[in-house]
């Protein structure tokens, strides 16, 4: 099983982040207040749990330039496009929701250089 990461909001804030590991055949869920802070298992008594109403999915993309990972409703660019990190069920891959409405598949409208290159400028919850 590959490690799956979430960026946990609550009240439209960033308060934490989540990641699922497999441990010894079980699944383990690990919490921490930011991506570079100490991770705690929240499991058995959740001492570590933090309070989210919902999560967002590490897009496993990172920015160039200081390689922090990407989740939708980050602001990047890609390109000379500008906009924001979404979900396109049509392609079934991540796209960008550009300032004027429209959107650009990731997977359909970039090389694999201009998406090595991206760069975070932000997300929706700043």
């Amino acid at each position: 099983m590959q490690e799956t990461k979430f960026r946990l909001i609550q009240n439209n804030k960033i308060v934490g982040y989540e990641r699922h590991v497999l441990i010894d055949g079980y699944i383990s869920i690990m919490h921490a207040i930011s991506e570079d802070s100490i991770w705690r298992f929240i499991y058995p008594d959740y001492k570590y749990w933090i309070s989210h109403d919902v999560k967002e999915q590490f897009t496993g993309l990172c920015s160039k330039n200081d390689k922090r990972e990407l989740y939708p409703g980050d602001r990047v660019v890609i390109g000379s496009d500008r906009g924001v990190l979404v979900w396109d069920d049509m392609d079934l891959c991540w796209a960008i929701e550009l300032d004027d409405g429209e959107y650009q598949s990731i997977c359909r409208y970039y090389t694999y250089e201009e998406i090595e290159k991206t760069e975070y400028i932000g997300n929706i919850h700043d």
